[in-house]
């Protein structure tokens, strides 16, 4: 994903194999300065077609600089009813990005911690191929 002026953090890591296992936590760390600018954070997911799902839920902790921890459970829809995936698509990959939280405020200066981990019924689950975590400045709408 291409990084833009409003990014304060982008990055997203591969699922080896696209085999993630619901034990496995993707993680990704950042520090927060400024805590009177409102942020938009989002979750980045790419899945091939072997993904057999049409959504995808996850388990986000957010640890914060004093290690206070906060666990939300999200869903983000892959898929329509039809069965036609809605990311982007490049290939054989569809890549799709989740507004999670919208114009928040960090509490705290420091580093903060954001743990990802699928939180399907199966333990292990294929074809998502990377998960990603992006934090930017609101864009006009």
């Amino acid at each position: 994903m291409s990084c833009q002026i409003n990014d304060i953090y982008n990055d997203i890591q591969k699922i080896p194999d696209a085999k993630w296992h619901s034990k496995q936590e993707i993680t990704f760390q950042t520090s927060i300065h400024d805590t009177l600018v409102p942020l938009d954070v989002y979750i980045q997911l790419r899945n091939n077609q072997k993904y057999p799902y049409s959504n995808l839920y996850l388990f986000l902790t957010t640890i914060f600089p004093d290690q206070t921890a906060y666990r939300d459970t999200l869903e983000c829809i892959l898929a329509s009813p039809e069965g036609q995936w809605l990311g982007k698509r490049t290939g054989t990959v569809f890549e799709s990005r989740f507004l999670i939280k919208h114009n928040v405020l960090f509490p705290r200066s420091g580093r903060y911690v954001f743990k990802i981990a699928h939180a399907m019924r199966e333990a292990e689950i294929n074809g998502i191929t990377e998960v990603g975590i992006k934090i930017a400045k609101p864009q006009n709408r």
